[in-house]
């Protein structure tokens, strides 16, 4: 009977421990559940957007008063104060650099630096770095070519995506999904216009966009893609 009951002391002293190590361990799975949702949280509240929609205009006074003298008068990365580092500057009228950026990373490399540019974020409210992303963003391209994206786009894009950009073209209704919204700022800050050209080019199957690739030059569809840019800021 003494060994019986022993064995019985034994076996619940062993229940108890399993059912304390689950509830320890489902604490802990909760635990860090919470902590995962507070990360991705906390990461989203990171991302700064604009009170308003940026200006170009206010940009370039910004740009000439802090980022000239290093970059130059045109963005081409010769400036006066160039010559002093051995760091490449960047060259903002070069095409192929551009293109793979998009604006939100220069947001963020204009507010935390980018070797050898020091951080703005102390010199900067985060509307003028704004401002001047998109003055930098006019770079690479020219009112006379934004005229010509503007008329392509009028012409092959207006139907769906609407004269203003938004998404909401008269033809938009009669489409299984909903046409992009240019005017959206979050989205448009992290496309790059490599991403751009290539969904012009051809297509999205899942977004009712047909592939311009015959119909446009690829002249043509860069065009369009600068007009498309000036939807996310005032010129």
């Amino acid at each position: 009977m003494k060994i019986s009951r022993i064995i019985m002391v034994i076996l619940m002293i062993t229940l108890l421990a399993t059912i304390s190590s689950c509830s320890v361990g489902s604490s802990e799975s909760s635990d860090n559940g919470k902590k995962d949702e507070s990360t991705s949280k906390s990461k989203e509240k990171e991302k700064v957007f604009p009170e308003e929609k940026p200006s170009a205009a206010r940009g370039k006074a910004i740009y000439d008063e802090h980022c000239l003298e290093c970059h130059g008068e045109t963005g081409s990365g010769e400036g006066e104060e160039s010559k002093k580092f051995t760091d490449e500057i960047k060259d903002f009228n070069d095409q192929t650099f551009m293109r793979k950026e998009d604006p939100a990373e220069f947001f963020e490399k204009v507010k935390k630096g980018d070797k050898p540019m020091p951080a703005f974020e102390e010199d900067l409210t985060d509307q003028e770095m704004w401002d001047v992303v998109f003055y930098i963003w006019t770079f690479p391209t020219s009112e006379e070519l934004i005229t010509q994206g503007k008329s392509v786009y009028d012409d092959k894009c207006s139907k769906c995506h609407g004269e203003n950009g938004d998404g909401k073209g008269p033809d938009a209704g009669d489409l299984d999904h909903k046409p992009t919204n240019f005017t959206d700022f979050k989205k448009m800050v992290n496309e790059k216009s490599n991403g751009l050209f290539k969904n012009i080019t051809e297509g999205e199957e899942d977004e009712d966009m047909p592939s311009f690739k015959k119909k446009l030059s690829p002249g043509e569809r860069w065009n369009v893609i600068n007009y498309i840019w000036t939807f996310s800021y005032e010129r």
